[in-house]
């Protein structure tokens, strides 16, 4: 007579159930793959939004001239002997700005509003409104933020969804302007505090 088949060993069996469990896992809802889909979105629109900035700063390096005033380029050579740059900025006007700006990693230029330019040789802005606006710029220069501002803008995109690195870079940029402040400060005489401060506050 034939044998009758054996039973399956009881390990045999307890290997195909955890077998059965296991891939009935794997066949649940793919909370790991819509979550690094919605951060990949987040990526793509914050990316969106950093290269309309670049587009709008490279439209306003193309419209921007060169500042060729005897007054702004004398006022100008001063300010680059107080913080002993030896190697000058290009130093450029243009229409699309209301204040001064610093621009460039690898060609660092200073753009002033044509504005003020005007304003300066109309009577209406001191020298020394103009020359605090420059002395603040090159400081950033010297303080290397245009290099330590592409970081901050690569972890705003890769970490936008986190409130507190969007927090921390937001007083990132705070204290790099306190701290470029605190730089002009240190190379004016006390009576010139209150003439910067106002000048922050008028141009800010």
């Amino acid at each position: 007579l034939p044998e009758k088949p054996s039973l399956p060993a009881a390990g045999a069996a307890d290997w195909m159930t955890d077998f059965g469990l296991s891939a009935a896992d794997r066949s649940g809802t793919p909370l790991g793959a819509i979550l690094c889909a919605l951060w990949i979105t987040g990526i793509l629109f914050a990316s969106i939004r950093l290269f309309t900035s670049f587009f709008h700063l490279h439209t306003i390096r193309k419209s921007a001239l060169p500042l060729q005033s005897p007054l702004v380029r004398s006022l100008y050579g001063k300010c680059l002997g107080e913080m002993k740059i030896r190697s000058p900025l290009p130093l450029y006007g243009t229409a699309f700005l209301s204040s001064p700006m610093l621009a460039g990693v690898f060609r660092p230029c200073i753009y002033l509003p044509l504005r003020l330019v005007s304003d300066l040789h109309a009577g209406s802005l001191g020298e020394k409104e103009l020359r605090f606006m420059l002395l603040h710029e090159l400081q950033h220069f010297k303080h290397r933020d245009l290099i330590a501002n592409i970081w901050i803008n690569l972890a705003y995109v890769l970490y936008w969804f986190n409130p507190i690195v969007r927090y921390a870079l937001k007083e990132m940029r705070s204290d790099r302007e306190i701290a470029c402040d605190a730089s002009v400060l240190q190379t004016l005489c006390e009576e010139d505090y209150r003439d910067y401060g106002n000048t922050l506050i008028n141009y800010a």
